[in-house]
């Protein structure tokens, strides 16, 4: 698969776990895709000496499934990912990401994960402007 523009303000490109849609005017993880080809690579070798296959990993704030991608090829077919993501198209994103790279092991979910059970707010972000789209934290919108 070759790297290629997308209409809007997504791309997609072969990254160090699959091929990967993203976001490049996400200041951390969409730049570092787009820059790289990779998200916390540090965070993986870690996670290398954790994981094996067969384990159930939980991606609370999934983004756009840097991460995800990861546990879900880590892990392998007898493992599993439950992956949440409050930001709509961000989940969108991560879901793409999943279908992307044929993994029938991750289950995607459009929900935040918190101590109480309650409905929150969510903003509407401008995704073609650039901002790190995961600073996002619903206590900071759940008021009024």
């Amino acid at each position: 698969m070759s790297n290629f523009e997308l209409p809007g303000f997504n791309k997609i490109k072969n990254c160090r776990f699959g091929p990967m849609l993203y976001n490049p005017n996400d200041t951390h993880i969409g730049k570092s895709l787009d820059l790289y080809g990779e998200y916390c690579r540090e965070e993986t070798l870690l996670f290398d000496q954790l994981l094996k296959d067969g384990d159930i990993v939980l991606d609370v704030g999934a983004h756009m499934g840097a991460h995800s991608v990861y546990f879900a090829g880590k892990v392998g077919p007898k493992g599993g990912v439950l992956a949440f993501e409050p930001q709509r198209v961000l989940y969108q994103i991560l879901c793409a990401n999943v279908a992307l790279n044929s993994f029938l092991n991750v289950y995607a979910y459009n929900i935040a994960l918190g101590q109480e059970k309650d409905f929150i707010k969510v903003p509407q972000l401008s995704y073609e402007r650039e901002t790190n789209f995961g600073l996002f934290t619903p206590k900071d919108y759940n008021q009024g």
